[in-house]
């Protein structure tokens, strides 16, 4: 990581630590974002501190008792040092590199409603959502295979065909069918009676909810996209607040789900309107459809992703 935390502190000391200082407050960092126990959790509350300018004084607490711990000596760490000290550790738990990570930090990027220009190094963050990106369509691609002639050995002999051992070629070529059977039913579904009568919105939530839980795998991005427009099939100018948009969907949640997820934003807003996520400024402001169906999609599938 070229960002250093002595850069990011001297954006908000007047009068810079010295380096020995500096260098202790970015070990205890390193310790935090390295412990066995850090995990996806831990990057959304990471991020949701840098995204609200408002560290959590449970980090501060950890951060002191951890310098205490180690170096034998107090240091009251300022809650602007604090929030620098978040943003560097967000920076080092993104660059470990984990697909959980990156989608942690991509679903909390709908409190900036995507605007990144206000966080401490900006292209750092564009490039991280960047590559969570890539690294979805990583997991998503599937190699070419003959699915015909897989289909054809199949019916050729209808006791045995899957009796003996299948190739490589075999088991792509089932996975690709299974794949497009997947892609067929759920469009159909999204065209069915089921999703009839309902608002817009509705009909995203419950249409995607759908797309999400019945994938036999849990990236088929490209098709899940296409999903997508097939819920909304043009994008509809007209923009509704987030809050609008939470209150239109929340009869349609099922108050039985448990959620997994500390980066679902959405979700957790739409589940208990007393979440902490539903006091911050974003709620207010205004979203199409498709961007709500697309914040929507990630976050059940990183939801997935965890079941």
């Amino acid at each position: 990581m070229d960002i250093t935390l002595n850069e990011l502190l001297n954006k908000t000391l007047i009068v810079p630590y010295e380096d020995e200082i500096v260098e202790r407050l970015g070990v205890i960092c390193n310790e935090y974002v390295t412990d066995d126990d850090f995990n996806d959790d831990d990057v959304a509350e990471l991020a949701v501190m840098v995204l609200t300018h408002k560290p959590d004084s449970s980090m501060k607490d950890k951060l002191e008792e951890s310098y205490e711990a180690k170096y034998s000596e107090s240091f009251m760490i300022p809650k602007s040092v604090c929030e620098m000290m978040a943003a560097y550790c967000l920076m080092q738990a993104i660059e470990q590199d984990k697909l959980s990570f990156y989608l942690a930090l991509l679903n909390t990027m709908i409190i900036q409603c995507g605007q990144l220009e206000h966080l401490p190094y900006a292209s750092f963050f564009s490039g991280a959502i960047e590559k969570a990106l890539q690294a979805i369509d990583a997991e998503c691609k599937m190699a070419d295979a003959d699915e015909n002639a897989f289909v054809n050995k199949l019916f050729a002999d209808k006791e045995d065909a899957l009796n003996g051992a299948l190739d490589e070629e075999d088991k792509l070529a089932m996975k690709r069918l299974v794949r497009n059977a997947w892609y067929y039913t759920t469009k159909e579904y999204i065209n069915g009676a089921q999703l009839k009568g309902l608002t817009t919105y509705a009909k995203v939530f419950k249409g995607l909810e759908h797309v999400v839980e019945s994938m036999p795998q849990v990236f088929f991005n490209e098709q899940a996209i296409q999903q997508i427009k097939e819920l909304v099939p043009t994008e509809n100018a007209k923009e509704k607040t987030i809050e609008e948009i939470v209150r239109m969907i929340r009869p349609h949640y099922n108050t039985d789900r448990e959620l997994r997820c500390k980066s679902s934003v959405l979700l957790h807003i739409i589940a208990n309107e007393e979440h902490s996520y539903a006091a911050l400024p974003f709620m207010k402001t205004k979203i199409t459809v498709r961007q709500f169906a697309v914040w929507l999609y990630y976050e059940l599938l990183l939801e997935k992703y965890f079941d």
